[in-house]
């Protein structure tokens, strides 16, 4: 009996339908076209997502990207499946993946929407490590540049007072010029003096630093007095005072204005 190859183009049923009972050749390249067809039209699960992993280097965004498209092509999506499977194939130790075993979702619309935060946090945090090492070399440009001109000057001062007062005076104003060189590479705080003023603070997913950047434009910030002492740790810069002399991180008046922002409803988004 003359064969029949098969073109791919019909049920593979219909097409040896025919020849059932019959002991027929079928050549290799039917044979992969039948597989081929069978697996065009077969109905994928939601359980396939569950090979879907965050990449060692990708972003949150791509790979909430590259989910949707898997999650998209399934035509009966399980919402706790999918969900399970999102959860699982983020990267272990990720901010967003410790953030969602915090809290009880069941489906992914709310989970994206959070996502957004993170993924704002993310590309932060990499805009800044990569315009960290211009901003070092800037700053020790500076440094370098000041450090003679500022040690001369608070030498001269530091002799001129120690002439005006005499001896008896010396050693009060060594003293006072070490403490006020202390406040300056401590952030210009009271060392021992200012008290937070709440006893709790809230846990946050992002940085006070990096809430403040994103936020800066909102009226709702206390924006601190402008600073006069002019022997500042130039290494240091506060986004919130738009000076050098301390560290935004660390800047206690933003840590306190933020908690205070927070307990009366905004930036909620970024508590923990």
């Amino acid at each position: 009996m003359p064969s029949s190859k098969y073109d791919g183009t019909s049920d593979p049923d219909d097409h040896v339908a025919p020849y059932e009972g019959l002991s027929i050749h079928i050549d290799r390249d039917s044979l992969d076209m039948v597989q081929e067809f069978e697996a065009r039209h077969r109905e994928r699960t939601t359980g396939e997502l569950l090979s879907v992993k965050q990449g060692e280097n990708e972003s949150l965004r791509d790979f909430i990207g590259r989910f949707n498209v898997e999650a998209v092509s399934i035509p009966r999506l399980q919402k706790d499946v999918a969900m399970s499977a999102f959860m699982m194939g983020l990267k272990e130790g990720s901010p967003f993946r410790s953030y969602l075993g915090r809290k009880t979702y069941t489906s992914l619309g709310p989970v994206l929407g959070k996502a957004n935060d993170f993924i704002r946090g993310e590309e932060f945090d990499r805009a800044v490590s990569k315009r960290e090492p211009e901003k070092k070399k800037e700053d020790k440009q500076r440094k370098e540049k000041g450090r003679e001109s500022d040690r001369g000057r608070d030498d001269r001062r530091l002799e001129s007072n120690v002439v005006k007062r005499g001896n008896d005076r010396e050693k009060n104003d060594r003293e006072r010029y070490d403490r006020d060189r202390g406040d300056r590479e401590g952030g210009g705080r009271d060392k021992g003096e200012r008290k937070e003023r709440f006893d709790a603070y809230n846990q946050r997913t992002t940085s006070r630093s990096q809430i403040y950047l994103m936020n800066k434009d909102s009226d709702k910030w206390q924006l601190p007095k402008q600073m006069f002492h002019k022997n500042r740790n130039k290494s240091k810069w506060c986004d919130f005072h738009g000076d050098h002399g301390h560290l935004t991180e660390d800047y206690q008046h933003l840590k306190d204005n933020l908690e205070d922002l927070v307990r009366r409803g905004y930036f909620s988004q970024y508590k923990a």
